[in-house]
């Protein structure tokens, strides 16, 4: 891997700039287009697997390249007229056959990690896609051919899976229609009876009501009544979410448990995006702002822009676009007055005019509709801070009494965490999955 990243780096440096040229060339022989080669970054996804798929995309180039410009065994200075030739490092590493079996190695192994990534970094990722993920990973490492390393591999893993927890990842299989049991393996102790204990224990930790119906609903579920059928499920895409929101309406509990259990987020490009927009709110010239106010100053930003979207159906409002609707209010002003001038009497007296303007001049600017604006921006402030009060009690309220309850109705249950009964081998739970991509 290092090879790989020396070998991009080097065609990366301006200083090689007449070898990079050549290579590009030689490219332009060989493949009839050029390509570029990628360098790993610290913050980008799956940077190093780009890097390795760019080198391999150009090895006949390489190795052609490499021929040409071949260094002779002994380091001398280039004498003036001589054909540079590239160094003897990086001859080394495009002429060893071990390099290049191991890139195609390592491409080999990332490429499925590189696939899940993709998808569990989006917004959309849910639950039963990272064990899916994890078991596809352990079922890849168990056909691999090199045993030790795949035991390494399979031992992290595993300890890793035990260290979750368990039912809920298992449940957002089974309450999926693509899912159900069809996945799982027919000698694992996993069935709907089974897991209706769990899903008993997360309505009342989550309700912090006891549960009267939910799992005569997911028997409903398991016997694909309507709108529990997989007809139902495909009109909406694939969206897993979606389709809970419709369902809960002809539910009383399970659909509240589907609902929080999809909706979990698996990962943090949520929180990310608010790190960009509070970004432009504190910057290193206004960083005295609090934590709380820089907040409240995200929502409202948040707030004004999806009210200017749901009003002009446009996108988010830039500085161009406002200076261009000023503009365009000023040109439709202009006309109007323009048109009202036009419109007046030629016979009109001149000096009555001059007299007007004159009195015009003299008389104050009335700044009373500035004012009305400035009382109207702190009443919105205004509403948006007790909006804010009102919230936080609410939501200390409902904590409260779902603390309360939860006392009474979960405490005699091991959480599922740490609950042994609650643990299954990872190799054993699935059919051979299929890469979903």
């Amino acid at each position: 891997m290092n090879h790989a990243i020396k070998l991009a780096t080097y065609f990366r440096n301006a200083n090689n700039k007449f070898f990079i040229a050549k290579l590009r060339d030689q490219q332009k022989i060989t493949y009839g287009k050029y390509y570029t080669l990628a360098v790993p970054g610290e913050t980008r996804w799956n940077s190093y697997y780009e890097v390795c798929t760019s080198v391999l995309r150009i090895q006949q180039a390489l190795q052609i390249f490499a021929i040409n410009y071949k260094p002779s065994l002994n380091q001398t200075r280039r004498k003036t007229g001589e054909t540079p030739t590239i160094s003897r490092e990086i001859f080394e590493i495009i002429d060893s056959t071990t390099f290049w079996t191991n890139i195609n190695t390592i491409v080999e192994i990332l490429y499925p990690y590189c696939k899940f990534l993709n998808i569990l970094q989006q917004d959309k990722a849910r639950l039963f896609q990272v064990i899916h993920s994890l078991v596809y990973l352990a079922q890849f490492w168990n056909n691999y051919e090199d045993t030790q390393l795949s035991a390494k591999i399979l031992f992290r893993l595993e300890k890793r899976w035990n260290d979750w927890e368990q039912p809920l990842l298992l449940l957002s299989c089974l309450l999926h229609p693509e899912y159900r049991m069809r996945q799982f393996k027919d000698n694992v102790n996993i069935n709907y009876t089974t897991f209706g204990r769990w899903l008993v224990y997360y309505y009342q930790a989550w309700s912090g009501k006891e549960s009267t119906c939910i799992l005569r609903e997911f028997d409903d579920f398991r016997l694909e009544k309507y709108p529990f059928d997989n007809n139902t499920y495909k009109q909406f895409n694939g969206d897993i979410w979606r389709y809970w929101c419709y369902a809960k309406d002809s539910t009383d509990e399970l659909g509240f448990v589907a609902c929080r259990l999809f909706g979990i987020c698996v990962n943090t490009a949520s929180v990310e995006r608010l790190w960009s927009c509070m970004g432009f709110l504190q910057s290193n010239r206004r960083n005295r702002l609090m934590s709380s106010k820089a907040l409240n100053m995200s929502k409202l930003r948040a707030d004004i822009t999806w009210k200017y979207r749901v009003k002009s159906n446009s996108s988010i409002p830039t500085p161009l676009s406002i200076i261009t609707d000023v503009k365009m209010n000023n040109d439709e002003n202009s006309n109007e007055n323009s048109n009202e001038n036009s419109h007046e009497s030629p016979n009109e007296n001149p000096n009555e005019n001059s007299n007007d303007l004159e009195e015009s001049d003299n008389e104050e600017i009335d700044l009373s509709h500035l004012t009305d604006l400035e009382k109207e921006f702190g009443n919105y402030l205004q509403g948006w801070a007790e909006m804010l009060e009102e919230e936080t009690l609410k939501f200390q309220n409902e904590e409260d009494e779902i603390n309360e309850v939860n006392e009474i109705t979960v405490s005699d249950v091991t959480h599922p965490a740490v609950d042994t009964n609650a643990k299954w081998d990872l190799n054993s739970l699935f059919k051979e999955l299929e890469l979903p991509f």
